[in-house]
């Protein structure tokens, strides 16, 4: 969807990298403004502002013009003075030196908070060498509170080891 603010998450700490493609479908200039904030939303790292010619595009890492922002784990929170397309990706190199990209989520903060409903994750990997992480971002300002369990194929809840837990924006 086209977005006039939003909110993602982003990793630039050892072997990962955050990308961010925008793309201004309209046909004027469009100024993209953003603010990277730490994981506890206490420390404000970079802010910036770029314009994109009307429909043009602009793809690159968090780490390169024309955003230059150091290496961090965040959150970066963005506006827009007209409607733009916006996708956030986590790259990795892992040990092989093979480059793996995922998409993140760019949340919409115009609309209301998510329904308190369960959420599943279909598919997860725990031992053996694989490793799930999951991050959870608060989009609202106030406190949250909420629980992350894990089930076999069959129902049963799995007790997992969990490492650090943080709190985003």
């Amino acid at each position: 969807p086209l977005l006039t603010n939003g909110l993602t998450y982003i990793d630039m700490s050892g072997n990962a990298n955050t990308g961010l493609a925008i793309a201004n479908p309209n046909n004027q200039d469009v100024t993209f403004n953003w603010v990277v904030s730490d994981s506890n939303n206490i420390l404000l790292f970079s802010t910036g502002s770029i314009t994109l010619a009307a429909n043009s595009q602009v793809a690159r890492f968090l780490t390169e013009w024309p955003f230059v922002i150091r290496p961090q784990t965040g959150t970066l929170a963005f506006t827009s003075s007209a409607p733009v397309a916006v996708t956030a990706l986590r790259g990795f190199t892992n040990e092989r030196s093979e480059f793996l990209v995922s998409t993140l989520p760019v949340v919409d903060l115009s609309v209301p908070a998510p329904s308190t409903s369960p959420a599943s994750l279909p598919q997860f990997a725990v031992g053996g060498g694989w490793r799930t992480e999951i991050v959870l971002v608060n989009t609202t300002g106030a406190s949250i509170t909420g629980a992350v369990d894990f089930f076999d194929a069959s129902g049963n809840l799995l007790t997992v080891p969990v490492g650090t837990v943080t709190a985003s924006h």
